[in-house]
């Protein structure tokens, strides 16, 4: 699955704004399950639970049970 990964700064429309690493993909690269499994993570576990899917990993255990 394409996705760019980018030390970027950012500001979105709901007014959050930082600086850092920053991945950006098609809302559907995640299904609906994965989402809320995405929410539940904390802060420092989201991007590398994305990453992982985004890559096509198989095993995804470490964030899923």
């Amino acid at each position: 699955m394409p996705y760019v990964l980018e030390q970027t700064s950012y500001v979105s429309e709901d007014g959050n704004y930082g600086t850092g690493y920053l991945i950006t993909f098609p809302y559907d690269a995640l299904n609906e399950d994965q989402w809320g499994v995405l929410d539940t993570l904390p802060d420092y576990e989201k991007m590398s639970y994305a990453q992982a899917i985004l890559d096509g990993q198989a095993d995804l255990s470490e964030w899923e049970d």
